[in-house]
């Protein structure tokens, strides 16, 4: 049956009965490539803080040092481990972007990931939230707008950390060009790390965020969740399902499918 909510009149009745239904927000793909990345991301940090680390330059104990060389018995294993990994990482980038460009990635970036009037006021309110304050935050599509300045500001550094790593580790094209990409990659990774510790701070250890976090395992939220996070997303999706119910019910020969009134809490 297709209902028409207002979204302001949920039942104690109905906000327990989204509470338990869960809905797709993230397909396989999706899943598999956060984790995947996620999982580069750790082997690359763990054996590039190793790397860079000196008796002259000393930013991490000696003995993370230590570990990490001894594992690869030597820094040139660590090294070729290091190149290595980056590689097979961009050219699985790659193969993800040109088959994906048509049935995700142009959607991804040009809808999904567009910034609108109220994903600015999100950025400006939503720390005012986290510091206590009772603020409504403006309702967010698919994503909210830490998520997509999250996204783009991985997607660029991405875009400056592949090719300046292949510069490095092949020495392509002239000294200078070698010399300026040392550090562009050291900044790129810096930014990409200051964004996964919020990143990982937001999704893992806030308990209003968790739902989103276990998104990320099976690809799905529970539809509460979604109504009380991502309203515009939430509210599309399901005038997305009535269409469809409404032309299948036409293809058909149904007739009218009878819709519900909105309940007061």
């Amino acid at each position: 049956m297709s209902q028409h909510y207002n979204p302001d009149q949920f039942s104690v009745e109905v906000r327990v009965e989204m509470a338990r239904k869960l809905i797709k927000k993230h397909d396989v793909v999706m899943v598999t490539l956060h984790w995947f990345n996620a999982l580069v991301w750790f082997f690359e940090l763990m054996t590039g803080m190793a790397l860079i680390a000196s008796t002259r330059y000393t930013y991490i104990p000696s003995w993370f040092t230590d570990i990490i060389v001894g594992l690869f018995n030597g820094r040139t294993n660590l090294l070729y481990f290091h190149i290595t990994v980056g590689v097979f990482w961009s050219g699985i980038l790659v193969v993800y972007g040109v088959f994906g460009i048509r049935t995700y990635l142009t959607k991804f970036y040009v809808n999904d990931l567009r910034m609108d009037g109220d994903d600015f006021k999100w950025l400006v309110l939503k720390p005012l939230q986290i510091l206590g304050y009772r603020i409504r935050l403006p309702e967010q599509g698919v994503y909210n707008a830490g998520q997509k300045v999250f996204a783009w500001v991985i997607s660029i550094c991405i875009l400056l950390i592949i090719p300046t790593g292949f510069i490095m580790s092949f020495h392509l094209g002239p000294l200078w060009l070698i010399q300026w990409s040392i550090p562009m990659h050291y900044a790129s990774v810096m930014m990409v790390v200051a964004g996964l510790i919020v990143h990982v701070y937001m999704a893992g250890l806030m308990p209003e965020e968790r739902p989103a976090f276990f998104s990320m395992l099976h690809g799905k939220v529970n539809e509460l969740y979604a109504y009380e996070n991502h309203t515009k997303w939430w509210r599309q999706r399901r005038k997305d399902e009535e269409r469809f119910l409404e032309e299948l019910s036409q293809s058909e020969g149904w007739g009218p499918l009878p819709r519900g009134k909105p309940r007061n809490r």
